[in-house]
């Protein structure tokens, strides 16, 4: 997606199918924080032996197929391709850490307090607007994480 594709779409606000799979995706990842909870061993080789199987699966096709295209993405976004991966990976590997030491549903609550800095991210980086509903939803995660803290 071209930076002025990105700009647009990130004025328009969520789309009822939008939200509707955004929701499913929770749902479908709830199971994933409740059994890496469950799970005793090392729980790192586990998230990067799975990371690693999704990420080489599409592999063949995209270098039999989309070769030139994967080869202008790559010189275009190498920077941010390697940072994302690194920092996808650290925060959860940290996770996983942190799952030894709380209980699982105060951990992945606390973890949505990523809305709050995407949000954050999205006003100082793509313009998106600071609306009445984004600070009151702001508020809301901050006040959850608040009470989280002190149960």
């Amino acid at each position: 997606m071209d930076h002025e594709a990105a700009q647009q779409t990130s004025t328009i606000d969520m789309t009822g199918l939008a939200f509707l799979l955004v929701i499913m995706s929770a749902m479908l990842h709830a199971p994933w924080n409740f059994l890496t909870k469950m799970v005793s061993g090392n729980l790192s080789v586990l998230y990067i032996g799975l990371s690693g199987t999704c990420v080489l699966l599409p592999t063949p096709y995209v270098f039999m197929k989309r070769r030139g295209e994967l080869s202008s993405a790559w010189k275009e976004n190498k920077r941010h391709s390697i940072a994302i991966g690194l920092g996808a990976t650290a925060g959860y590997l940290l996770i996983l850490y942190v799952f030894r030491m709380a209980q699982v549903s105060y951990v992945v609550a606390a973890r949505e307090f990523s809305v709050v800095f995407g949000s954050i991210l999205g006003m100082l980086y793509r313009r998106e607007s600071l609306s009445v509903r984004k600070v009151v939803s702001i508020a809301m995660v901050v006040a959850g994480l608040v009470l989280i803290r002190i149960a």
